[in-house]
């Protein structure tokens, strides 16, 4: 991959918790449009490792990277400028702001938050995407389980979304999941992520009050 420079501004975080992946496009004058929040689907021994954050954001042999992630103590860790486009959504549209093309990239800022996401479940135990057996308490939904997301989690996730937001004037309805916008092929952050504190600090409070669009009813009848 040909070595690039990411752009001087759009940095949100201090210089220690920037990472510069050399994983991002330019955004070629296109407005950013909305925000993307995302779940890793980390293994549970690896969350918090600052490194393997570090390693994911510089491998190049993946395709897939991300403005900011949030670690499990609230800790924002950021990849790629907010000036740039990171490639975190794949094949995505979002119609409310035009967006039918291949890919929202161009337009959106993406979020993710660190944790192992849906669990598996067998014999009335759960285990990780990853085959290993769940040690904490996972939070129902419709008979399925999640990996609860920390309160640090979520409060850093509101703070930054809120800043994000009201910098560049992106209106609540355009704060959504990588569910809402790839809608049948991902179900992040899941109908667990508690949007109305996520959004408490925005002007509109009316739109607060709602799960992911698609995640919830992709999530109905699923086991």
């Amino acid at each position: 991959m040909a070595e690039k420079t990411p752009s001087k501004t759009g940095w949100w975080v201090d210089e220690r918790d920037r990472i510069n992946s050399p994983k991002f496009s330019s955004r070629k004058g296109k407005k950013i449009k909305l925000i993307v929040v995302h779940t890793t689907v980390a293994p549970r021994e690896t969350l918090d490792n600052r490194s393997r954050i570090e390693r994911w954001f510089k491998n190049t042999s993946s395709t897939a990277s991300s403005h900011f992630v949030i670690l499990r103590d609230g800790t924002i860790l950021q990849g790629v400028s907010t000036d740039d486009a990171a490639w975190h959504a794949g094949e995505s549209k979002w119609p409310r702001q035009g967006l039918n093309g291949i890919s929202v990239n161009l337009w959106a800022i993406g979020i993710d938050l660190d944790t192992l996401g849906r669990l598996k479940t067998k014999g009335g135990q759960c285990f990780d995407a990853y085959g290993s057996p769940y040690k904490g308490t996972p939070v129902e939904f419709n008979g399925n389980y999640f990996d609860p997301f920390t309160d640090e989690q979520i409060a850093s996730a509101t703070k930054l979304i809120t800043k994000l937001a009201n910098f560049y004037h992106i209106d609540s309805a355009d704060i959504v999941g990588h569910c809402d916008v790839s809608p049948g092929r991902k179900t992040d952050p899941e109908p667990i992520f508690p949007w109305s504190q996520a959004l408490s600090g925005l002007e509109e409070p009316e739109l607060c009050e709602r799960t992911s669009r698609w995640c919830e009813n992709q999530w109905t009848s699923k086991s």
